[in-house]
């Protein structure tokens, strides 16, 4: 693999491998954050939005299936949604701006607010607490 990127960067190519540890894909990873959750929020949408309409069958003790020609409904609606708005709003091509690995700018404008969003959540609060002790060291 290293060979591959030495040839192709000899070539003015700025192609850079970086490993992405354990349990930090959602802050690092393009494709988890601006495609996987968003793909998983919109699914989780259509359920809540067909469960909210089956409303009246609901009682506590009976589940609400949901066929599996609907999931994928579910999918691909979601999928197709999130795939039409790439052309108006480049998130995949942001995404790189997003988790900080844009190799062409220096601006890290996105990353901060990308990881400001995330400590909402406390368990990516530590972790960025952690690793920005560990930057000042």
């Amino acid at each position: 693999m290293l060979q591959i990127l030495n040839e192709e960067n000899k070539y003015g190519s700025q192609i850079y491998l970086a490993f992405i540890e354990k349990g930090l894909t959602a802050i690092y990873q393009p494709g988890d954050v601006t495609i996987n959750k968003p793909l998983k929020q919109e699914i989780h949408r259509r359920y809540y939005d067909f469960v909210s309409k089956q409303y009246d069958k609901i009682r506590t003790e009976r589940k609400i299936n949901v066929s599996r020609e609907q999931l994928v409904n579910f999918i691909e609606d979601a999928f197709n949604q999130i795939n039409s708005q790439q052309i108006r709003n480049r998130t995949i091509a942001e995404s790189f701006n997003i988790c900080g690995l844009n190799p062409y700018s220096d601006d890290l404008t996105a990353f901060h607010r990308h990881l400001d969003s995330l400590e909402e959540n406390k368990c990516y609060a530590a972790m960025i607490e952690k690793r920005t002790a560990l930057d000042l060291k």
